[in-house]
């Protein structure tokens, strides 16, 4: 006789009728008889997953969740279709399933804990490999990291949260990843591999965040990790100077762009040209910026909170940087025809650089002269 929902139905509810005159030491007999249901189903089960098949596996768990079984059971039972049916399906009906589950267990969500975290995950990872990062991280923080079931362990938590904060920067929220990793700092691991991810993760955060200057050296101390590949540690080095040429113009760029011109390593790589310019404090020319922008990932090519493309804006300082160690002083309009901006935006650039100490100098407004205070050759009018 082939099996039907009408049959699975009434062969569940045979077996909660006969647990009621069973003993404790027959819950093992109960769950040979529970599992030889489910194990009836799964032989029904193909990919593409029939309509009754589904059906059946909802009558089946709305049936285990129930409070007239035993708990013993239907936690290792929900736990076993956690890790042995829902990944042998599609996503699709998979998805379907596992959301039905997470209702039915909810109902009771202090009584089945893991399980209800177990299906998180499962859901969280199927978000994830259809790059839908934005509920594949909601399904991961709304799991708890301590539960009354089980006790998490550091390297779990500090997994999760380097988990979290990678999700967070996929879907495009840097300011949540930095949170999380900032959580998972707290922690640590002995794990290397684990701790390699975390150091990733929080250069990556940094990068995202614009805070070039400080992923600069995160990445360069990447590339230095024995625990990487050669491939990863080139990888590392590039990211190092990237994040070196969009930081701000000044001491502490200089000081990184000192460290990966004198890094043999370098100059094997195509963008060491320019990296030996920016290095000198040359100026660099539009062709020249051309070459960098196909260097950039599409997060790199941003805005800043002054409207202005990253790479622009780090071209306009380097730029601005390099004139003011050519000249003792320049007019704003003859600063600006060099730059390729407007005299407004020009003062604005040499404004920001010395009031945040980047740049000596200052500006005569009323002349519309920029005096520099570093050694120079001459001056432009």
């Amino acid at each position: 006789m082939s099996l039907t929902v009408a049959k699975v139905r009434e062969q569940l509810s045979d077996i909660v009728t006969s647990s009621q005159f069973l003993g404790f030491d027959d819950q093992l007999k109960l769950y040979v008889r529970f599992r030889g249901v489910l194990d009836d189903i799964l032989e029904l089960l193909d990919n593409p997953v029939g309509p009754d098949v589904i059906e059946m596996l909802k009558v089946f768990i709305e049936t285990i969740v129930d409070e007239n079984v035993s708990l013993v059971i239907s936690r290792q039972i929900l736990t076993d279709f956690n890790s042995k049916v829902l990944i042998e399906m599609n996503n699709t009906p998979c998805k379907s399933l596992a959301f039905f589950m997470l209702d039915k267990m909810c109902q009771r969500s202090v009584s089945f804990e893991e399980q209800i975290s177990n299906t998180r995950l499962h859901l969280s990872t199927i978000y994830e490999k259809e790059k839908n990062f934005k509920d594949a991280v909601i399904m991961l923080i709304a799991n708890p990291f301590e539960s009354g079931q089980k006790l998490r362990s550091v390297n779990y938590k500090f997994a999760t949260l380097i988990r979290i904060a990678r999700l967070y920067l996929e879907d495009n929220s840097p300011l949540q990843a930095e949170l999380y990793i900032n959580r998972a700092s707290i922690l640590q691991s002995e794990d290397e591999s684990l701790q390699m991810a975390y150091k990733l993760t929080h250069a990556s955060v940094l990068e995202y965040r614009h805070k070039f200057i400080e992923a600069a050296h995160k990445f360069n101390e990447l590339s230095l990790s024995s625990k990487l590949t050669e491939n990863e540690r080139m990888a590392s080095l590039t990211r190092a100077i990237v994040c070196s040429i969009l930081s701000p113009a000044g001491d502490r760029r200089f000081k990184m762009l000192t460290t990966l011109y004198n890094d043999e390593r370098c100059q094997t790589l195509i963008n060491f040209s320019i990296l030996k310019k920016l290095y000198l404090c040359r100026m660099i020319k539009p062709d020249e910026v051309d070459q960098i922008e196909t260097m950039l990932l599409p997060y790199q090519k941003a805005k800043t909170k002054n409207n202005t493309y990253l790479l622009a804006e780090a071209m306009f300082e380097h730029n601005t940087l390099s004139i003011s160690k050519l000249y003792k002083n320049i007019k704003i309009e003859s600063l600006a025809s060099l730059l390729k901006v407007d005299p407004y935006k020009a003062e604005i650039i040499a404004a920001r650089m010395i009031s945040e100490e980047r740049m000596k100098g200052s500006i005569d407004q009323i002349e519309g002269f920029i005096h520099f205070q570093c050694k120079s050759l001459s001056s432009i009018d």
